[in-house]
Formats: structure tokens, sequence, C-alpha cells
């Protein structure tokens, strides 16, 4: 399970994302090298789910540059490139007629100064706030961006940290060490 967390600064033009590190199964957990979260071409991306499914698309040729309407762009093109990366790897399932990905994996994308989630049907969500979390930690990490403004505006690193720290004293399923990366756009 996984707490990924995020916050863009629209002011200094820069885009946070942090993670834990736990891996775990419902029965035993422990500390995983490879990080949550990662940066590819114009993007941070960030997984809570099944590990392959983030092995698949961080090693993935590229992915497509941003271009036009982002929103548009994020539902058709930049699902659809992730959807024909999952599928040449074996990796979508049929389900109730619906192609998915295996399992409740959520993708969490910053890209151009936007926050995106991607679910494992390909739904694209697009967050009204500047700060989002995906992941079992969603909820206590959300209460804790929300209650600390300030800090975000601040020092987004310290509020990203806090609120991975609030998933990991609160839910079991979040631990490990606290990834944190950064990129302008």
């Amino acid at each position: 399970m996984t707490c990924v967390v995020s916050y863009v600064d629209k002011k200094k033009r820069t885009m946070w994302m942090a993670a834990d590190t736990l891996c775990s199964d419902g029965y035993i957990g422990y500390d995983r090298k490879e990080p949550k979260i990662f940066e590819t071409g114009s993007y941070l991306i960030g997984f809570a789910g099944n590990p392959r499914y983030m092995q698949i698309l961080k090693y993935a040729n590229g992915f497509p540059i941003p271009m036009g309407d982002l929103h548009r762009f994020m539902c058709l093109e930049f699902s659809a490139h992730v959807a024909k990366i999952c599928d040449d790897m074996g990796h979508l399932k049929k389900k109730e007629e619906i192609l998915k990905v295996p399992g409740y994996s959520t993708l969490h994308i910053l890209v151009g100064g936007r926050s995106f989630s991607m679910y494992s049907d390909f739904q694209i969500e697009e967050t009204a706030y500047p700060y989002a979390a995906i992941g079992s930690g969603t909820e206590v990490a959300m209460g804790a961006l929300y209650a600390q403004p300030e800090l975000l505006r601040k020092d987004p690193k310290a509020a990203l940290s806090i609120a991975i720290s609030a998933a990991k004293t609160f839910v079991t399923s979040v631990g490990g060490k606290t990834k944190i990366i950064s990129k302008e756009y």
C-alpha cells in the first residue's frame, strides 16, 4: 500500500511530489528500494497499487509531449499511451467488458503545473486544489495538507513530509522512508 502526495506551487512554478517506501499486502510490510515516484520528460508520476504497473511505465519509451488543451490531452492521448504500454506488456485485463490494469492501481501525474490522477480503468481526474493525495493514506494526508496552507506556500518539502508522516502514524499500510522530488514547469 502507499501514500503519494503532491503540491503545485503556481507562484514559483514548481511541482512537488512525495511518497512513502513501504510495500505491504496486509500481512507483511517491508521497505522497498525502488521509489514509488519518478520523473520522466515533462511529468512527475507516482503510483499506488501494483508495483509492476509502475515498473512498466517507469521504463517505457517516453511519454507524449503535452499539447493543446491539457485536460483533453490527458484524457485521450496520455491515457491511450499508458493503456498501449500496459497492453504491449500483457498487463491489461478485461473486467466487465472494460480493459483495466489489474488490482486497484492509481497513478498520480503532475504536468504543466496541474495535478491529475488516473485510475485502473484509465479515467482521468483533475483536482481543484493545489495539493492532492492517492493511496491508502489519502484521507490522513489530505487532512494534513489542508491544515497547513501557510507551510505549503513557504516550505512545500516540509509540508509534504508532514503529510506523509501523518499517514505513516495513522495508517498501518503506509511507512518506511519518505522520498520527495520536484520539477519546475
